[in-house]
């Protein structure tokens, strides 16, 4: 409400990164992470990414696939804030499912295009609407349908790779047509691993922990982000627009 109040739309443009946590010595629960070479946790975080506000969060073990959590995260945030239009992440988050899910809810995603990608032939316009054709006995076959419900009603009957592929296609055509700006876009997702890094530093999310097992850690990281949120919404109560995060000398 404050944030609209000054004209800021907040939710529209996100972000999302994994980052680890490392647990304190003894903690039975924490798993280890050849990756990371810790034995931690996994804080999994949507900011909105003009303001880096905090806006979704999830604990997971380390070793957890950071992946499934982009829908939930998604959709709790259309549910609670309105419209997500963009949304930016790594190659990671880029299988099948997340972007079915994201086109057909028109959230564009921005994401690395693999070196070892190629155009999924599944995923052709011409053959989507082959296979939407043989649901013509379906009670809610559309004859006339648009590409639009065409992919969301494949997607309701489980054809995840061939509405994926056709948003995966579309990514790769536009990487082909200018792959400097396509780059260029992705890596404004950087902004998120700054945010965590940024928390690490000046709030101490990692080295100030206290607390073993994932249900005390996940508490923890959450009073830390609310700590956060409580320094942007005292921002935006006086009037400001700019570094609602910023937590240097506080």
């Amino acid at each position: 409400k404050e944030a609209r109040s000054l004209g800021i739309s907040m939710g529209e443009k996100t972000a999302e990164d994994a980052t680890p946590i490392e647990a304190l010595p003894g903690d039975e629960e924490a798993e280890y992470n050849d990756y990371y070479k810790v034995s931690g946790y996994k804080m999994d975080t949507v900011t909105d990414l003009e303001t880096d506000v905090p806006l979704s969060k999830k604990v997971t073990g380390i070793n957890a696939d950071e992946a499934r959590n982009l829908i939930p995260h998604l959709d709790g945030l259309m549910k609670a804030c309105g419209k997500v239009r963009d949304h930016w992440m790594d190659g990671g988050y880029s299988d099948y499912n997340n972007l079915a899910w994201m086109g057909v809810h028109r959230i564009r995603g921005h994401y690395p295009i693999n070196e070892n990608w190629v155009l999924n032939d599944v995923g052709d316009a011409a053959n989507l609407m082959r296979l939407y054709q043989s649901y013509w006995k379906d009670c809610e076959f559309k004859s006339n349908a648009d590409i639009s419900f065409v992919l969301s009603f494949l997607l309701e009957r489980g054809h995840v790779e061939e509405v994926g592929s056709f948003f995966r296609n579309n990514a790769m055509d536009r990487y082909v047509e200018d792959p400097l700006a396509y780059l260029k876009d992705y890596h404004r997702r950087s902004r998120q691993e700054g945010n965590h890094g940024y928390w690490k530093e000046h709030l101490g999310i990692e080295s100030r922990l206290r607390v073993k097992g994932l249900v005390k850690v996940d508490c923890y990281l959450t009073r830390n982000l609310c700590s956060i949120l409580a320094v942007a919404l005292c921002r935006l109560q006086h009037g400001l627009k700019e570094k609602l995060t910023s937590i240097v000398y506080l």
